[in-house]
């Protein structure tokens, strides 16, 4: 039988000393170091795969408005025999036309003659998931104009020129024409992948995360399906690590020749 944990604290209406037992869910660090070492802060490790990003965008977009169906392929990209090992992954992502507002539907364009890629999303699908997991076009330019660039990036991580232009290609959605048997039309969306984590890991009460990401690894579990190891650091703490491709990617830095 383990031993009961008693605190003794002090009301502070009546100044009486009170013994208060802490539950046995309560956790407690017994850990030990050799310097009498105190952490200062608790990392909580969660592990996320591209099946658990498809399953939340779906119910996210099903919040939105019932019939949206989406699909999701994963992109997945490393450094071969790197140590520490490095990957890379982003998310393709595809909606039917319900995710349209209702004269956005393939036979409109195709009666006018428009051109298909112009689509419009409603409003809260648009706000709630293109713009919030979008790539930032400029830094994709950025980084494309210059070999130095593109070196460093597919040095570090294999993410080659060509997917890089095939993230830019779906950087604006564009509708995928094809016929009723194969599923009806689609359209496609380049997504980050450490967005999607990130709207999976904030608080629904304030909308933001509680504390810091640090993407810590990527690697499959299988070909379709890969695994984010994710690190979120507590508010006072900051990641010792941001991973120089997204913040390119997310425009955050600029690169400079």
């Amino acid at each position: 039988m383990s031993e009961e944990k008693v605190l003794s604290v002090e009301c502070p209406f009546c100044n009486q000393e009170l013994n208060v037992e802490l539950p046995e869910s309560v956790p407690r660090d017994t850990s030990k170091t050799r310097a009498l070492l105190k952490p200062v802060g608790n990392v909580r490790v969660y592990r996320i795969t591209t099946d658990e990003m498809k399953a939340f965008v779906q119910q996210k977009a099903n919040f939105y408005k019932d019939g949206i169906i989406v699909e999701g392929g994963a992109r997945y990209f490393e450094r071969k025999n790197s140590n520490p090992h490095r990957g890379y992954c982003y998310m393709k992502l595809a909606f039917n036309e319900n995710a349209l507002e209702n004269n956005q539907q393939a036979g409109w364009f195709e009666k006018i003659g428009e051109s298909s890629d112009g689509v419009r999303f409603i409003s809260d699908i648009f706000v709630g998931l293109i713009q919030k997991y979008g790539f930032d076009r400029q830094g994709l330019n950025d980084l494309l104009s210059n070999y130095k660039r593109l070196e460093k990036v597919e040095e570090m991580f294999g993410l080659t020129e060509d997917a890089l232009r095939e993230i830019r290609e779906f950087v604006t959605p564009k509708r995928i024409l094809a016929s009723k048997s194969s599923g009806g039309n689609w359209i496609m969306f380049s997504a980050r992948a450490e967005k999607i984590i990130e709207d999976m890991l904030e608080n629904p009460d304030t909308d933001k995360v509680e504390g810091s990401i640090e993407i810590h690894d990527v690697h499959p579990l299988t070909k379709e399906n890969i695994e984010f190891v994710v690190y979120v650091h507590p508010k006072e703490m900051r990641a010792s690590e941001n991973p120089y491709i997204r913040k390119i990617l997310s425009g955050e830095i600029k690169l400079k020749d």
